[in-house]
């Protein structure tokens, strides 16, 4: 009669296991551990990794890999060609990834390739393709410092995974994004993941911009031409488009690649928005979005021109007033002061009684004149508050300001705004005070009461959740029994609720959140 060996031995068993990187062996081991061998389980689990990456085709030979079904993938498989930022490399390890692992790994959803040049002759892709298709669980593909040589190239690999969700493109660089008549060709025989519904556009170093290839370019280049010719639209379910930054010939050439994209809802543009060339004809075209956001980088660092261009884009006659969800970035405590705010008014303006959600924040004050490049039409004590009269079916609103002993709360931009609120329909309020200094709290002590009954007015009898944040101070008890003393009334109706930590703002409507 055969003796178990003692669990100290499968230990090294299992550690030997891991460095030859068996896999299969492993998921083995972890399935077969009894309940009383939890101590092995969890060892041979400690070497079945998550993530995976490869430099090499070695690299992927190395893995060995079962007849039989054994260990199914880890969730991320990254195809690595230069070491470092900036050094791109071949990666012929992708077709031999492609090749060794299709039908074997089914547990891969996110594909990231990095740091590559993408070459035709270290890459059969016929064949690559037809392996890279049998990854039906990968739903999302990084791209990050990627060179290919072609439009078609590229989107040759974006097709070649048929349930594809979500594509992230960092620093890409197209060296000919001609489209002639082979190439078209070529796009119509393509197959487009028909769940691709996210596109995010990253350029983390831009440098010169004039040399590389911006991706809205490339967006642009494609979608007017290559469209008309296809039965189904490549871009038929992207419905979130989102870029660090815009660069762009024209208004005009941005709207046409809004247009392009049938089933956009929310565009997101974090960083700046500069056109190349300034023009007063606004294109006459019709868009569905519904959520827009701009970000902190945005109104800081957009050229007036270029920001007052693309907000023409969503107010001229046949945008319609469609817009259900804005957020964006406005001068210190939400002053109207800059030329950039005035444009962003006239869009929450033009959005009308379809807005319902509307996320405001403050640039902070540190730096404001020096880095922002908006034309400042008014000194401080002289600007106005955002006028929000025209949107009287907004329900959510969220703000987001610095508080300052020094400053007069009972004038500020945020109590203006909300006595002239003339929507009925606001169930939900989140505002953040960012207090950097605790000896700035006992003003902050008065000023709340004022808060506190700005929103008991008539206008506000729907509200159903008020949110208080408090960002860049240690809220202690006290605080919290501060914060309920001066938010009487709406302690009482039950409706305050506040918020500890908050890692990073979100301004976001939380209708689909909140009870």
């Amino acid at each position: 009669m055969r003796r178990p060996l003692p669990l100290e031995v499968w230990l090294l068993i299992v550690d030997e296991l891991g460095a030859a990187r068996e896999y299969d062996a492993l998921e083995a081991c972890a399935e077969a551990s009894s309940k009383e061998s939890q101590l092995l389980n969890e060892r041979a689990k400690k070497y079945i990794p998550n993530e995976l990456g490869f430099r090499t085709p070695e690299e992927v030979a190395s893995i060995r890999v079962a007849r039989k079904l054994g260990w199914l993938g880890p969730k991320c498989v990254r195809i690595e060609g230069g070491e470092h930022r900036g050094e791109r490399l071949p990666i012929p390890h992708l077709a031999t990834f492609a090749s060794r692992l299709a039908r074997k790994w089914y547990n891969v959803s996110v594909m990231v390739i990095k740091r590559a040049e993408w070459r035709a002759q270290d890459l059969d892709f016929p064949s690559v393709s037809l392996n890279l298709c049998y990854f039906a669980s990968i739903t999302h593909l990084h791209l990050h410092d990627v060179a290919f040589p072609t439009v078609r190239a590229f989107w040759r690999l974006v097709c070649a995974f048929p349930d594809l969700v979500t594509l992230r493109a960092y620093d890409i660089e197209i060296a000919n994004t001609a489209i002639d008549a082979r190439t078209l060709a070529a796009l119509c025989l393509l197959s487009a993941p028909v769940e691709l519904g996210v596109i995010e556009i990253v350029t983390e170093q831009p440098g010169d911009l004039a040399a590389r290839t911006d991706c809205a370019k490339l967006f642009q280049a494609i979608t007017p031409q290559a469209v008309p010719f296809l039965k189904t639209s490549l871009w038929s379910f992207v419905s979130e488009l989102d870029f660090q930054h815009v660069t762009c010939s024209t208004a005009a050439a941005f709207a046409r690649l809004l247009c392009a994209l049938p089933a956009l809802k929310k565009l997101s543009i974090r960083g700046p928005c500069t056109f190349l060339e300034q023009s007063t004809d606004v294109p006459d075209m019709t868009f569905r979005l519904d959520r827009l956001d701009l970000g902190k980088d945005f109104s800081l660092q957009s050229e007036s021109q270029s920001v007052d261009a693309l907000i023409d884009l969503f107010t001229q006659p046949r945008a319609g007033g469609g817009l259900r969800d804005i957020s964006v970035w406005l001068s210190p405590y939400l002053r109207v002061m800059t030329s950039t705010d005035v444009a962003l008014n006239r869009l929450v303006k033009h959005a009308g009684r379809s807005l319902s959600g509307l996320g405001l924040r403050a640039l902070p004050e540190d730096g404001f004149r020096l880095y922002s490049k908006a034309s400042i039409l008014a000194a401080p004590n002289t600007v106005r508050s955002f006028n929000i009269a025209a949107n009287t079916d907004l329900s959510f609103l969220g703000c987001s300001i610095e508080f300052k002993s020094e400053d007069k709360f009972q004038d500020s931009p945020l109590l203006e705004m909300l006595h002239n609120i003339t929507s009925e329909w606001i169930t939900h309020v989140s505002v953040t005070f960012q207090v950097k200094n605790a000896a700035d709290l006992p003003r902050f002590w008065i000023a709340l009461p004022q808060l506190d009954l700005a929103l008991s007015r008539n206008a506000f009898t729907k509200l159903r959740r008020v949110r208080l944040y408090l960002c860049e101070i240690e809220v202690t008890n006290m605080i919290l029994d501060c914060i309920t003393l001066c938010l009487r009334r709406l302690y009482n109706r039950d409706i305050l609720e506040y918020v500890e930590q908050i890692e990073q703002l979100r301004l976001e409507v939380p209708r689909s959140c909140w009870a």
